[in-house]
């Protein structure tokens, strides 16, 4: 039975899959440093995620990163947020592995392709573009090991990013059922 902690659960694919979760019974735990603005309920944890330290008899299955800064104009702006980003990421990681998840992360399709040779092959031009490319490089790097990850490909960079609530239920149900069947 799969037991998902959700990071980045107030974000617009944290909602929708938390509400995916919580419509199937599927156990998950929202957390995220900022309420959720949709529905207080899908965001069980509200702190730093760099405070979050998993117990080791943990129960959960699969720990889904959402918890970077969408925005690229805000990264390009903003050093000390990628900085964070990156620290959070490692974080999850870490995390993973001490209780034995799977991690997944979301990532651009039209970034990278598909395949770890053509994200290893792409030359990023932006720091949106590096992180991004930096945190898949890790997770297929992970995957070499026998570590157990996943990348969920998303066709679009989102315009209006955690504002258009209408949009929704429209973009992320293949997402959540990618995440859902592993």
């Amino acid at each position: 039975m799969n037991n998902f902690l959700v990071v980045g659960s107030s974000g617009q694919i944290g909602t929708a899959l938390m509400r995916t979760c919580h419509e199937r019974s599927i156990a998950a735990t929202g957390l995220d440093m900022r309420p959720n603005l949709w529905n207080s309920k899908l965001t069980d944890i509200q702190i730093d995620f760099l405070d979050y330290k998993p117990a080791t008899a943990s129960n959960v299955t699969d720990i889904v990163f959402l918890a970077t800064n969408p925005s690229a104009r805000e990264l390009e702006k903003n050093s000390l947020q990628n900085e964070k980003d990156y620290k959070a990421f490692h974080h999850a990681k870490r995390c993973a592995m001490m209780v034995g998840a799977r991690l997944s992360i979301v990532s651009s399709r039209e970034l990278f392709g598909t395949e770890q040779a053509k994200v290893a092959s792409f030359t990023a031009q932006t720091v949106y573009e590096k992180q991004k490319k930096d945190f898949e490089s890790e997770l297929y790097a992970l995957q070499t090991d026998g570590y157990h990850t996943g990348v969920l490909r998303t066709p679009i960079v989102f315009g209006g990013y955690d504002t258009d609530t209408e949009r929704i239920p429209r973009m992320v149900p293949r997402w959540c059922k990618q995440v859902l069947l592993g």
